[in-house]
This record gives C-alpha cells, structure tokens and sequence, in this order.
C-alpha cells in the first residue's frame, strides 16, 4: 500500500540542501526519500528518548515515602 503524500515548499540553507542532494546521489534515492529516511531516524529517537523519560519517573515514583500532597498543604495552611 502506497503512503499518502503532499507536497510542499519550504526553505533549507544552501549546505543543507547541498548534503541532501549528494546524499541522494550516491544512494540513488529521491531528496524526498533521503529526507523522509532522516526524519523517521529522528522521530525515533525522540520517541526513545522519551521512553527513557518516562521509565525514569516511573522508577523514581516507586521510591522514598508517599506523601498526600493535598493533606500536607491543608495541614500547612491551618497552622498559620
């Protein structure tokens, strides 16, 4: 099955387009392909990193003591 696709116009600096065209070249690939490639590499590693992230917090959840927030903030504020 054929992904959808739209074409657009943006803007890259000279170098920029410049790596990508001689990338494509020497893959015998489209700039469009090239690009789409690199994007899908760094979606990826985004997403892994905020895996990471998240593997993070839910292991730092399950340390030191469990507090009621809600308790502690009434209980400040009444003893003022």
């Amino acid at each position: 099955m054929q992904t959808q696709t739209i074409r657009t116009t943006i803007s890259l600096p000279v170098d920029f387009h410049s790596q990508l065209r001689l990338m494509a070249l020497r893959e015998k690939k489209s700039i469009s392909d090239v690009l789409m490639q690199k994007l899908a590499i760094k979606k990826k590693l985004i997403s892994m990193s905020l895996q990471d992230d998240f593997d993070f917090f839910a292991k730092v959840r399950g340390m030191g003591e469990q507090i009621d927030a809600v308790m502690s903030v009434r209980k400040d504020r009444d003893s003022h």
